[in-house]
């Protein structure tokens, strides 16, 4: 087994750009995630495609906003996302062949969007909750492939990402979210049990890797260097910074974000563990927005009016691929469960939303009760196809308080709470 792994994702995420539509402006590919030079995934809007000829088409895989793809091996693979564009709350996929099929395994206060599984049982994954206007993060362990998560670390501040070794050492990285003032790296060795600050800076972290045991790099508005296992952290003056990752122990991949509005982000090449780095800019395009290299040659890249290349090369020359769906399955095609998503918005006055889906034709009920138990109203109860769905409650008549709604279908039940403000 290796001594280290490469949290390799999203690129998307790892920048903390959201997958959102713009008003005004063309769709564009918010996440890139390959599993070999053929085989890959791709996200736009709320739809997953999956392709296994290297981009040349691609098929539906998923439904989904903020998708988060990770493989544990060639057919176990694992997929955060949501079924609404509002809602925090997120399912946990996994398939056993390749994302032919997809299983929910865990809903139940699911807000995980980053995860790491080092095999098919044991995981970690980054959870978060919103306090006061911003997103706190602490980390979570699985030790039945997803089924179930416990705490680890509350960190008390917006986290950025994590990287996992073989050894079941555990960093964390990220900083400040609103004014980007401050930075750390802590990592633990232990599980979780004590953590150790290496890093702290006055500017986020946004990124970071290890190309062995004992090198690696962080990204910020430079990049940090560590040559003994994160214990200590030097500024680099040779990098660049914001996200970085390496393909093989020589081989690394940097970039810097040239614009906010919209994010695009500048490639830069190293070739000698980070000793030099050189530009790319003139053969990529300043529209792209996410990357992803398979290995030191093979990479491709996404961006806005749904750009997708690919290069054989490492970066120096790109073709351009047409997106091309050569299937167009319908969403009942690929639901693969009951999901009830938190309500929007949450605090509410007089109205709010309730999103779920139907993985098949079912009868539904939409139930909603006041904090003693009684029973409110009845917001559904029919036959539904499979599909996704919203209905809309009015608190109008109600006294401001805690309230629940239920859903039941067949033999899925679920609850969620919901706050009426007046």
């Amino acid at each position: 087994m290796n001594t280290y792994k490469y949290l390799i994702f999203l690129i998307i995420i790892s920048l903390n750009i959201p997958i959102l539509s713009q008003p005004g402006r063309q769709n564009y590919i918010g996440g890139i995630y390959f599993l070999s030079s053929q085989i890959g995934w791709i996200n736009i809007e709320n739809r997953t495609y999956k392709t296994t000829n290297g981009g040349i088409s691609w098929s539906v895989s998923h439904l989904g906003w903020y998708p988060y793809i990770h493989f544990v091996s060639e057919k176990v693979g694992y997929i955060s996302a949501s079924i609404s564009q509002y809602s925090s709350d997120r399912i946990l996929l996994k398939t056993t062949d390749q994302g032919i099929s997809w299983q929910n395994i865990y809903q139940e206060n699911n807000k995980i969007r980053q995860f790491y599984f080092i095999d098919e049982k044991l995981g970690y994954g980054l959870n978060y909750i919103e306090y006061n206007g911003t997103d706190l993060a602490y980390l979570v362990r699985t030790i039945n492939g997803g089924v179930t998560w416990d705490s680890l670390l509350i960190s008390g501040i917006y986290t950025a990402g994590m990287w996992v070794n073989d050894f079941n050492e555990v960093t964390v990285y990220g900083g400040e979210s609103v004014t980007e003032d401050y930075g750390f790296i802590t990592k633990t060795t232990n599980g979780g049990l004590n953590w150790n600050y290496n890093l702290q800076t006055n500017h986020r972290i946004y990124g970071m890797c290890y190309i062995d045991s004992l090198r690696g790099f962080a990204s910020s508005l430079g990049l940090f260097r560590t040559s003994n296992g994160g214990k200590e952290w030097k500024e680099d003056s040779a990098g660049v910074g914001y996200w970085i990752y390496f393909v093989d122990k020589l081989t690394g991949y940097s970039g810097i974000l040239t614009s906010t509005n919209p994010p695009y982000s500048s490639l830069y090449r190293t070739t000698n563990a980070g000793e030099t780095w050189v530009s790319l800019e003139d053969h990529t395009l300043d529209s792209l927005r996410n990357y992803y290299f398979v290995d030191s040659l093979i990479g491709y890249v996404g961006g806005y009016g749904n750009y997708f290349a690919k290069t054989t090369d490492g970066g120096y020359t790109w073709n351009q691929y047409p997106f091309n769906i050569i299937t167009s399955q319908e969403e009942d095609n690929v639901l693969i469960s009951f999901i009830l998503e938190q309500n929007y918005p949450n605090p509410f006055n007089p109205s709010t939303k309730i999103y779920f889906a139907i993985p098949k034709q079912s009868l539904v009920s939409i139930k909603v009760y006041d904090i003693l138990g009684k029973e409110i109203t009845q917001l559904v109860n029919e036959v539904k196809q499979p599909g996704r769905y919203e209905v809309e409650f009015d608190g109008s008549s109600l006294s401001s308080g805690i309230y629940f709604y239920q859903i039941q279908s067949e033999n899925y039940l679920m609850t969620k709470k919901m706050i009426l403000m007046k």
